[in-house]
Parts: structure tokens; sequence; C-alpha cells
């Protein structure tokens, strides 16, 4: 989406119908960060976790670390 009420908004987990909407025009390093603190937001819903936020934001962090190359997964290594 071109943007949210919230300028600082970037990105937000839609329900009714189910969607994760991101702004454009951000980093593609940002757009990953933001989609999957969505998914992470969207999970917690649909399995009725209940993850606060600051749940939320330490998932992000941490799945942002797993999937950067080399932090966990390498080429070459059996």
């Amino acid at each position: 989406v071109d943007g949210f009420k919230d300028p600082d908004t970037l990105g937000e987990t839609r329900f009714d119908p189910p969607q994760i909407a991101l702004k454009t025009g951000e980093s593609d390093k940002e757009t990953v960060k933001t989609y999957l603190h969505e998914i992470t937001h969207a999970v917690s819903d649909e399995e009725e976790i209940g993850l606060t936020e600051n749940q939320v934001l330490r998932t992000e962090k941490s799945l942002t670390y797993l999937l950067k190359p080399g932090n966990v997964f390498t080429e070459g290594t059996k």
C-alpha cells in the first residue's frame, strides 16, 4: 500500500479478508523484516497463541537473524 494513517506504520495484518499489507517504497531489508513481523502477528492470531507486541518483535528479530545467509545456513557444509 502507499501508506497508512500512522506514517510510522510499515505493515499491518488484516483479517477480513485475510491479508498482510506492506508499505511500498521501503528497502528490501525493511520489507522482509516487516513481512516477518506481520506473519508472526497472523500466525499468533490464527493459532490463538496471543503473542504480545514484544514477543512479536523478538520473533521477528530471531527470524531475520536465522534467515540471513551464513548465520545458520551455509553453503558447502554437510
